[in-house]
């Protein structure tokens, strides 16, 4: 095909220039600009057409090719380099009569490459292609480890899962342990009922997976994490193949209720005083929460606690008489709603330390309300 550019309204008919070496090559590509179509034929069969695209900036591009001229199925793809080693970022096809629509990226601001492939289509039918930039995800590249978004604690961003392959990682840093709550919301409307799913790790690795949550369009997922200590912390966003131009927004939210974290462990334990009362959380599941008391007289000690906190089914404390599981001399559990109350049954040692453990029968049981804790003697 030879012969000048002609513009006409918003549609282009492209013709290939006579000075391409190669008519049908990588070197005879055609520019798409964002939001033009662009009319083409095939020609003689076995015919590539090539085309490129420039990304302004990052983001994702969506291709529309239609309909698919006469004969068999066509291929559509986008390459990431000229030549024909380059790899594929994505190809589908269509068949006579039909349209091949997709969304492709996330892409850094680079250029990219088309290749329509009709293996044995050929003749003068025109077909359509359109390229459309779309930047509205400010957040882009972020699918790996690496490229993941920084979210400041309390401060929400916005992103999108645009191409059914995108993926969106987030990191956020702790100064001072504590339990978080991460949210997101709305679940945008996937195609064919899709459902997106936020993924926690502990590191930058996904082999640190800890949590995951499912949520469907227009709910809100929501996950606490934690007891955690200071550091960097990891959230992927994924919707199994599927797609939405719908914008969801993401936070990270510090939990203030329960100031005494990181308590999870023997050594790690808050101290408690005598009549002291200790508001607290077992706000994440798996939580544990421990605490250390010095008796100060040969005399046994009254534990009290004032409910048991909605959405667990029984609350236990148990009592030890050194850091370890093994030296347990009482333990006593509610249901959710009642208190527990008791009394020793052993006298406390003047002097000597003692442990109690809070934590719930069911490690994945949480709840977002307090309770209370005293011990008296």
């Amino acid at each position: 095909m030879t012969g000048p550019t002609i513009t006409k309204e918003d549609t282009v008919f492209l013709f290939e220039r006579a000075s391409c070496q190669s008519i049908g090559s990588f070197q005879c590509a055609s520019k798409l600009e964002s939001g033009i179509t662009v009319k083409d034929k095939i020609g003689d069969a076995g015919d590539n057409n090539y085309y490129y695209f420039v990304m302004p900036s990052a983001g994702v591009a969506k291709i529309q090719l239609s309909p698919v001229p006469s004969g068999s199925a066509l291929y559509l793809s986008v390459l990431s380099e000229a030549g024909s080693n380059s790899p594929v970022l994505k190809t589908t096809y269509g068949y006579p009569g039909e349209t091949i629509a997709y969304f492709v990226g996330p892409l850094a601001k680079d250029s990219f490459f088309i290749k329509v492939d009709p293996p044995s289509n050929a003749g003068n039918e025109l077909y359509s292609i359109t390229y459309t930039f779309i930047g509205d995800d400010a957040n882009e590249v972020n699918n790996n480890f690496a490229q993941a978004t920084t979210l400041i604690p309390g401060t929400a961003k916005s992103g999108t899962i645009l191409a059914e392959d995108d993926l969106d990682f987030f990191r956020y840093h702790l100064t001072t342990p504590r339990v978080v709550d991460i949210s997101v919301a709305p679940v945008p409307n996937f195609l064919s009922n899709g459902y997106m799913t936020m993924e926690t790790y502990k590191t930058a690795n996904s082999n640190s997976l800890q949590h995951n949550a499912n949520g469907y369009a227009g709910e809100t997922i929501t996950l606490s994490e934690g007891p955690l200590d200071t550091g960097w912390y990891y959230i992927r966003l994924r919707a199994n193949n599927r797609e939405s131009t719908d914008k969801y927004n993401i936070v990270v939210n510090p939990d203030d209720k329960d100031t005494h974290e990181l308590n999870n462990i023997f050594s790690d334990a808050t101290n408690l005083s005598a009549n002291q009362e200790i508001t607290a959380t077992i706000k994440a599941a798996g939580d544990v929460d421990f605490y250390k008391f010095t008796a100060s007289s040969n005399a046994s000690g009254k534990i009290s606690l004032d409910k048991v906190p909605a959405g667990f089914s029984y609350l236990y404390i148990d009592v030890f008489n050194a850091p370890n599981n093994s030296s347990r001399v009482d333990s006593k559990y509610a249901s959710e709603g009642n208190p527990i109350n008791f009394t020793t049954t052993q006298p406390f040692i003047a002097g000597q330390t003692y442990y109690l453990k809070v934590y719930s029968y069911y490690s994945t049981q949480q709840s977002n309300d307090v309770y209370k804790l005293k011990i008296q003697q």
